[in-house]
């Protein structure tokens, strides 16, 4: 056996050799499960929140979020988004 380059033969021999142990014995091949899919409307839907921005000092955040369907200013503390309110209508 050689060490320089191998022939043709020796690479067919060693592509069929790969080949027959990734595929395994016909039938053997283990179940898999479906793929499950990310639905279309969580996708493609628009975020609840854009445009997040800090504040200087780091305590307060900005962000565009809707009011009524509209998208509006709102700015609340970092520690406790829920506290966020609409600064623009």
């Amino acid at each position: 056996m050689s060490l320089g380059r191998p022939t043709r033969r020796q690479l067919l021999l060693g592509a069929a050799a790969s080949a027959g142990a990734l595929l395994g014995r016909p039938g053997a091949a283990p179940a898999l499960s479906p793929i499950r899919l990310i639905p279309r409307r969580v996708l493609f839907a628009g975020a609840d929140r854009s445009v997040v921005r800090l504040s200087p000092d780091g305590r307060r955040v900005a962000f565009l979020a809707p009011v009524d369907g509209v998208l509006n200013l709102w700015i609340g503390p970092l520690a406790d988004v829920a506290k966020a309110r609409p600064l623009t209508r």
